[in-house]
Parts: structure tokens; sequence; C-alpha cells
């Protein structure tokens, strides 16, 4: 399967107090740590957001903070399938997207579920998916959850993750500094 990536940095990151791409975690900037992660794993990454990232494409946001709908509608893949990704994954496992792509079998998206919750912001999404996210912006509509409620969705639970050798804790986002101390003290536990 061919699959490319888009890395979502455009968020308000109101809670956060800093742009989260710009948190820093091994002493990199954790949007350009994920960029780099995807890339080496052979994953083409196009930033979506309002800065871009050195060295990579970049698509700048149409809305300023209008979510993360809004930028995913505007982009047009160009491979099989498209990895998308939030810039605030403290615990990023690239390896996460050749989990996906076992799972997702003939479905639209695979996404991670998480302690009962499913995030749409560290899945695999078949480009015709993109489609279906131009024609709910074109409606008015914004929501990830409407994305979703569109498209055929497998749910890759914790248990999947972990017969792949994976904490399921690397699909999620932190919002706050609290939030990524914690996570960041689970990760070296």
């Amino acid at each position: 399967m061919r699959i490319e990536a888009v890395l979502l940095t455009g968020g308000a990151s109101s809670r956060m107090g800093i742009d989260k791409a710009d948190l820093l975690v091994d002493g990199v900037p954790l949007g350009h740590k994920i960029a780099l992660a995807l890339s080496s794993a052979g994953y083409p990454v196009t930033v979506l957001g309002r800065q871009p990232l050195a060295g990579f494409p970049f698509q700048k946001d149409i809305e300023e903070f209008g979510g993360p709908l809004i930028p995913l509608s505007e982009y047009r893949p160009t491979r099989e399938s498209v990895f998308v990704c939030a810039c605030d994954l403290p615990q990023f496992d690239e390896r996460i997207v050749s989990l996906l792509s076992v799972k997702i079998g003939r479905s639209d998206v695979a996404a991670p579920e998480v302690n009962g919750r499913l995030q749409p912001l560290c899945g695999l999404y078949r480009s015709a998916a993109f489609d279906v996210a131009r024609s709910l912006a074109s409606e008015g509509r914004r929501s990830m959850m409407a994305w979703l409620e569109r498209l055929a969705v497998v749910r890759v639970n914790e248990t999947d993750f972990q017969s792949a050798g994976l904490d399921p804790e690397i699909a999620l986002g932190v919002n706050t500094r609290a939030e990524l101390d914690e996570a960041l003290h689970r990760r070296k536990g």
C-alpha cells in the first residue's frame, strides 16, 4: 500500500500556552520530531498548518484555527492512503502506520481506539475519504467525528497495539503542560 502522511500543526494550543508543534521532546520540537520519524520510515510528509517545518512540503491553513477538517478537506492526496497525524503526540512511534495499514482492510479508515475513545488525528485514511471531507466542509461541517460518521471505520483497539508490540498511548495527544509531563514520565517508566 502506498502511503503518505499529513502532519497537522495549525491548532490554537490555547490550553498548552505555546504552539504544540514547538514543544521540546528529547530536545527536538515535537512537530519536527514526528515529521522526521515518518519521513525516515519512508512516508512523504506534508505539513498542514500556520507555519512550515523546514524540509517538508507545506500547505497553509486557509482559515486560522478552523479545526482539522478544514485543512484536510483542502488536501489533495497523491497516494492510495494518507496517515493523518496531529503534532501533539509526545509518545509517537511511526510503526503505528504499519499497524493501521494491516488493519484497514477494505475500510475507509483505520483509527486507534484508546481508553474507549476514537483517535481520528492518528489514523490511516483512504485517499477517497478526502472527497467526503471536502463535501462536509462545503456544507459548513467542521467535525472530525462527522467525517468518521460518513466513513467505514475500523477501530484498532489496545489489544491490537499490544499484539503488535506497541503501546496504545502512542496515539494520544496532550493539551496541557501537565499532560505532556505525565506522558513523558510514563514513556520513561
